[in-house]
Order: C-alpha cells, then sequence, then structure tokens
C-alpha cells in the first residue's frame, strides 16, 4: 500500500473499520479536536484507498485483504525505514508479529505450526506498549509547541516569522524549565535535550 495512503499506526485501519470521529468529538478542547480530526483524515484516506482498490483492483486487493498483510507490510515499512535512532514502532511490531504468528507462519507438511523465533514476556509485552503510548504522548506534545511556535513538524518557519517562534520558543523553554525545577534530573533533561536550542551544523 503506498506510503501516502497508509496509515498502520490505527488498529481500526488495520481491521479495515469504516472511519467516524469520537462520540465525544463536540466537546472535546482545541488540541484534544485537532488530533481527533488528523487521525480521522488518515483513517478516512486508508479506508478510501482500500475500498476503491476492492472495487477497482481485483487482484492488489486480493493481496491487501490477506488476513496479515497489512502487519507484514507495516514490518516491512518499519525495518526499511532510515535509522532516526528510535526503534519503538519495530519493537511493536514484532511484538503483534508474535502475537499472531499461527496466523503468518506457513505450517509445516504435517499441519503443525513451527515454533516462533522470537518470544516475548508479559511484562516485555506491556513495557513495550507503555513506550509507545509514551511516545505517542511526547510527539502529540511536540504538534502542540510546533502549533503554537508556527513551525511545520521539520523545523521550517517563513523567515518572517522566524525572531518571533524563536521568542516563543524560549519562553516555551523557561516555562518548562521551572516546571521540574524541584527535579534536578528532569531539569537536566530538559536543558541537555530542549529540541529548539541553536547548534553547530558542524559538529
Amino acid at each position: 500500500m503506498p506510503n501516502l495512503f497508509q496509515n498502520y499506526d490505527d488498529d481500526e485501519s488495520m481491521l479495515f473499520v469504516p472511519p467516524q470521529f469520537p462520540d465525544d468529538f463536540e466537546s472535546m478542547d482545541e488540541d484534544e479536536r485537532v488530533r481527533a480530526q488528523k487521525k480521522f483524515r488518515r483513517w478516512h484516506v486508508h479506508f478510501f484507498y482500500l475500498g476503491f482498490t476492492q472495487r477497482m483492483n481485483e487482484p492488489h486487493w486480493r493481496a491487501l485483504k490477506q488476513e496479515t498483510g497489512l502487519l507484514k507490510r507495516r514490518i516491512f515499512n518499519d525495518a526499511s525505514s532510515p535509522w532516526e535512532g528510535l526503534i519503538t514502532p519495530l519493537q511493536i511490531d514484532l511484538v503483534r508479529f508474535w502475537q499472531n504468528w499461527s496466523k503468518v507462519a506457513p505450517a509445516d507438511s504435517d499441519g503443525t505450526i513451527p515454533v516462533c523465533p522470537i518470544m516475548f514476556t508479559e511484562q516485555e509485552v506491556q513495557r513495550r506498549a507503555a513506550l509507545d503510548e509514551s511516545l505517542r504522548e511526547v510527539d502529540s506534545e511536540m504538534e502542540r509547541i510546533n502549533r503554537v511556535l508556527g513551525i511545520a513538524s521539520d523545523g521550517w518557519t517563513p523567515n518572517d516569522a522566524f525572531e518571533s517562534a524563536k521568542e516563543r520558543a524560549w519562553l516555551i523553554r523557561e516555562e518548562g524549565l521551572a516546571a521540574v525545577s524541584d527535579e534536578p534530573w528532569l531539569k537536566e533533561m530538559t536543558e541537555k535535550h530542549w529540541p529548539f536550542d541553536d547548534f553547530d551544523e558542524d559538529e
């Protein structure tokens, strides 16, 4: 499935569920509604790509509708992505692969399913799921900060808005440091890893 249309991040898309807004959409605050709208758009495009493929491209649809086809594609997609210092999506994929091993693995000649070559304990599954949820929260917070600063996800901002964006970023940084002033480790990490700090491009 083309990357511009796929939405492997949502279980609803993986299961070909028709897109819909949350029941409490109207009562959400602005940030929650923006996130819900973004999810709906990705879900909507994914769903209708599959829908029109089913109607107009039968061979492609037969390949896509295999029960574990999207899972296999997601693993391939995450495993082949450029290295950016984060392997959590692939780790989550592997857990899902392990959980669905009986559907993925071809049976031996006697009909038995071979043992999965990877194994996870329940604690590992829970830890990776918690990490995945934590990273999603961080991504949502970064999106919120980017909107406040008026910058794109890659850090781009128009020349005439650069100074004001820089000033707002400094104010947000100071507010963040003040919020963790009684937690030395968090304060140190915030100072060390603040995403909008100046940096030496030659390093």
